[in-house]
């Protein structure tokens, strides 16, 4: 059987430990001071672990322990000789920093233990363990490089919630757009005509409709008022003027008579030139009666083609209430285009704001895969850990329970499943006294039986009275 031995090392004068075949668990006993914390230190230095203080024991020289390939000499230092032919996690997995890491800080305690766990678990600081999520390609290139993949990842998850609140913000910016939109639009009607242009050309069209009879009316009221002149005329006219038979009679007398007296013209020369004299004056009051009675045509002709017919205060009217329609309805045209292109912008806006705060989900989502990653890396290790905003859980009978929450007694066997799982076959491991203590019979067994079927040789320690001794640890 491999074992261990440890010669003239603090306390300790001689003491040789069994390394159970198989796995096991190996438990010092002894009253306090008696050495089982030194045969830890000791199995611990053999394995791995730094010097933590061995001395040798008063009055030797030198200490010794020896263990399957390797030779360590205590004096003034440690020095080593040959190589353990065993498995070892001593000084390169720090359990107690996953049990107790020393800070006051809750938060602070728990980053040091999922680094730990991460440190455990062989996860390499490459920030492409959380490709594929919600942001990723967006964000990546923001993080800087580092050798601490929970630095990476709390950065990363900063920038993806950083993208998800400016989408968030922008969704919020959008419904409030939309939103102002839709109560300018309310009211909208899309029965009424909002074309500009045909709204423009009904107004146009009336006003020249009431310009065109408004212009009627007066040329109309012109006509009248010539009409009545020449009517006003004609009766005048009518009234003064001789008849046209009567100067014609008058002129063919007179024509008579100068001829019966040219025939007399001999004894008659005073007569002929009177007669001349009247015919002279015939003739002229013939052209003016001619004058006068075509001038009565003329005007009998304006008077019998009827007096022009104004057109009605009413009609002038109805036309002016047809420009005030026309002009109301491209007022209005002008409104409802306005709410039409709101309410097309409203959507639009509500569209953005939709899309945007879908994104911001999409981002939340991705920010929490971040934590989900973290937690199925750790996984691996064989324990149901969870990692979110930072603190580490545990999920036990009572629901996800805070890590830093739980007993000295639950933490222990948790870092113990998770050092023994990784050790391997033939491994060697020590634990301090109090890890062992905290733990109650049933996690004693759970442990010793992890470690059978692993292999891994347990080191750890018990207050007892009598002399330092040991006792191999019972699973049946």
């Amino acid at each position: 059987m491999k074992q261990i031995e440890i010669d003239d090392v603090n306390a300790i004068v001689h003491l040789t430990l069994p390394i159970p075949e198989g796995g096991g668990v190996v438990v010092l006993q002894g009253a306090n001071g008696c050495g089982k914390s030194t045969a830890l230190d000791a199995i611990a230095t053999a394995a791995g672990a730094k010097d933590r203080g061995l001395t040798a024991r008063d009055g030797a020289k030198v200490g010794k322990i020896s263990a399957p390939g390797i030779t360590l000499r205590v004096a003034k230092s440690t020095t080593r000789a040959g190589e353990l032919e065993l498995q070892s996690v001593e000084g390169k997995h720090s359990i107690d920093k996953l049990v107790d890491p020393g800070f006051v800080d809750p938060e602070a305690s728990d980053r040091a233990r999922i680094r730990t766990l991460i440190q455990f678990a062989g996860i390499e600081p490459n920030i492409g363990i959380f490709g594929g999520i919600e942001g990723y390609e967006f964000a990546k290139d923001r993080v800087d490089e580092s050798n601490d993949i929970l630095k990476i990842a709390a950065n990363l998850k900063d920038e993806i919630e950083k993208l998800a609140r400016s989408s968030e913000n922008s969704a919020a910016d959008a419904t409030a757009r939309a939103s102002l939109l839709y109560e300018q639009s309310a009211g909208i009607d899309s029965t009424i005509e909002r074309d500009g242009d045909k709204l423009r050309q009904a107004v146009e069209h009336s006003i020249r409709r009431l310009g065109d009879a408004e212009r009627t009316q007066m040329e109309r009221q012109d006509q009248r008022a010539r009409w009545i002149e020449s009517k006003s005329q004609l009766m005048t006219l009518e009234t003064a003027s001789e008849s046209f038979d009567d100067a014609t009679r008058a002129e063919k007398q007179s024509r008579e008579y100068a001829e019966q007296k040219r025939a007399e013209l001999v004894r008659l020369q005073q007569e002929i030139a009177v007669a001349n004299e009247q015919h002279a004056q015939s003739a002229k009051r013939l052209e003016s009666v001619k004058k006068s009675h075509a001038a009565m045509e003329k005007l009998r002709e304006s008077v019998n083609a009827g007096e022009p017919i104004l057109i009605q205060d009413s009609q002038i009217d109805e036309l002016k209430k047809s420009v005030e329609i026309a002009r109301a309805s491209e007022q209005a045209g002008v409104i409802q285009r306005k709410k039409h292109i709101d309410r097309a912008g409203a959507e639009n806006f509500q569209r953005i704001a939709d899309e945007s705060a879908d994104w911001g989900k999409q981002y939340r989502a991705g920010a929490a895969k971040i934590d989900g990653i973290l937690s199925e890396q750790i996984n691996k290790l064989g324990v149901d850990l969870a990692v979110m905003n930072g603190r580490l859980y545990y999920d036990t009978t009572r629901g996800p329970t805070l890590y830093d929450e739980l007993s000295a007694g639950e933490r222990w066997r948790i870092a113990l499943d998770i050092v023994i799982e990784i050790a391997g076959a033939d491994s060697l491991l020590s634990i301090p006294q109090e890890c062992w203590e905290a733990l109650d019979p049933a996690n004693q067994m759970a442990i010793a039986k992890h470690c059978q079927s692993r292999g891994v040789a347990l080191f750890t320690a018990e207050a007892t009275d009598g002399e330092l001794r040991y006792k191999m640890f019972a699973t049946e």
